[in-house]
């Protein structure tokens, strides 16, 4: 999982994880 500030391909679905 990346904690990136975009949405990934896996976190496409959710919210993007801006922390």
């Amino acid at each position: 999982m990346q904690a990136l500030g975009f949405v990934t391909e896996h976190d496409s679905d959710s919210v993007p994880r801006l922390e």
